[in-house]
């Protein structure tokens, strides 16, 4: 008796008789053009309701519309030439997430409100899929930049808009009881959703996954490990300075201070330890400085990021903020090289960030209001030049060979990609 073996392997834009295996990325192809195909009968729908009653909003649900469509028949095509491929790319990087949001947001508020159903299950479930909804773009779209650049001008449009853009087509009064107002108007689901995408796109570029597990080898040390973890404690500590219990523990109940604090952690520890890094070690490693400028750089732009507060808070304090977050961002990358865990940085991110939001107050507001005094400024070069003597003696000795290692696998060294689930029928 014989068995016959049928499946079906896409390759590419092609979709093949006769092999017997799929990749993972060849499933999120499929669920790319599902998801086009979908985001695009919304859009007309809605398009044409709004321009039927009149809402202006309507053209741009059109030319999102055709920026989908676009993309649907680039991705059905075999073989595209170049110049369509490369226009594409950027058409569906900058305005396909936007067309998501609007079609996610849209249709969660008129579930809501047409069929009068529950908030709190319609909104669980429309976060539940928030979580994934880009991983497709991610791997598609995303995974065909190859330059370091467009890669980290990427990464930083898509953290801004999947951790800020949900409130903005879901406004916080839809998601019905207050702990759901809390959990969006946090952006921790956006945070989420970010990890996944980046998780996403750095195995497209064939870059690492965030450690969970750690790996010890040749020049570990537990004493360094335990002193890296001192210096956190420490400065934590001295951050929140002489505030009471009281004050502390009132402010550690306080579930937006935790979730806010959370979100800080998830998402900027994603962006500029795990994705902006890797990226600048592939660019830089066959530059004079293959450790330390990746190091610099990640650290400047993450403390470079926080310019964005400056619309809301005075330029003095912003310029604080950009100097205190340099040192930090140093700390948490030679914490994250060392131990190769990002769940580590995230944990010691979160923890600086919600002690902070407790002892002051803020109610998980960052910024910044009055004039910075001269203690503010003292304290915070303190710890930059603290930082900088400290990221200076781990790229020395045994402790540079871990450093070293742990970039190697960041980079993709030592990992397996290309995995293929056998399906035989």
């Amino acid at each position: 008796m014989t068995r016959d073996f049928v499946t079906i392997v896409v390759i590419g834009n092609e979709s093949l008789i006769g092999g017997n295996k799929m990749s993972g990325r060849d499933y999120l192809h499929i669920w790319y053009e599902t998801q086009l195909v979908a985001a695009l009968f919304f859009l007309l729908v809605i398009s044409g309701w709004e321009m039927y009653v009149g809402i202006h909003q309507g053209y741009l649900m059109i030319f999102l519309g055709v920026i989908t469509a676009i993309g649907l028949i680039v991705a059905s095509l075999p073989a595209v030439p170049t110049w369509l491929a490369a226009t594409n790319r950027w058409l569906q990087a900058i305005f396909q997430p936007l067309a998501l949001l609007m079609v996610w947001g849209t249709v969660t508020r008129q579930i809501i409100v047409r069929l009068q159903l529950p908030a709190r299950g319609v909104v669980v479930l429309a976060l539940i899929y928030y979580l994934i909804m880009f991983a497709p773009l991610a791997s598609e779209i995303g995974g065909a930049f190859k330059w370091g650049l467009s890669r980290l001008c990427y990464s930083f449009y898509w953290f801004l808009l999947i951790i800020l853009g949900m409130t903005i087509s879901l406004p916080v009064k839809f998601a019905g009881p207050p702990i759901m107002q809390t959990i969006v108007s946090s952006h921790v689901v956006g945070a989420l959703a970010f990890l996944i995408t980046a998780t996403t796109l750095m195995r497209a570029w064939e870059l690492a996954w965030p450690g969970l597990l750690p790996k010890f080898g040749w020049g570990w040390s537990w004493l360094t490990f335990a002193f890296l973890v001192a210096v956190d404690l420490v400065v934590t500590g001295v951050n929140i300075g002489g505030v009471s219990l009281t004050t502390l523990r009132q402010g550690l109940t306080s579930s937006s201070n935790f979730l806010v604090a959370l979100c800080a952690g998830i998402g900027e520890e994603t962006l500029c330890r795990f994705v902006i890094l890797a990226v600048l070690l592939v660019a830089l490693k066959n530059t004079r400085w293959p450790l330390g400028g990746p190091l610099a750089v990640s650290a400047l732009l993450f403390g470079f990021a926080h310019l964005l507060n400056a619309a809301g808070q005075p330029l003095a304090d912003t310029v604080l903020q950009i100097t205190g977050t340099v040192g930090f961002g140093l700390f948490y990358l030679v914490v994250f090289l060392y131990t190769g865990q990002l769940w580590l940085t995230i944990l010691m991110h979160f923890l600086f960030d919600w002690l902070a939001f407790a002892a002051d107050g803020t109610g998980g507001v960052t910024l910044l209001t009055g004039t910075p005094t001269t203690s503010s400024w003292v304290l915070t070069l303190v710890e930059l030049v603290f930082f900088i003597l400290l990221t200076v003696w781990m790229m020395h000795g045994k402790r540079r060979t871990v450093l070293e290692r742990h970039a190697q696998r960041l980079m993709g060294s030592d990992q397996s990609f290309g995995y293929r689930l056998d399906f035989r029928f």
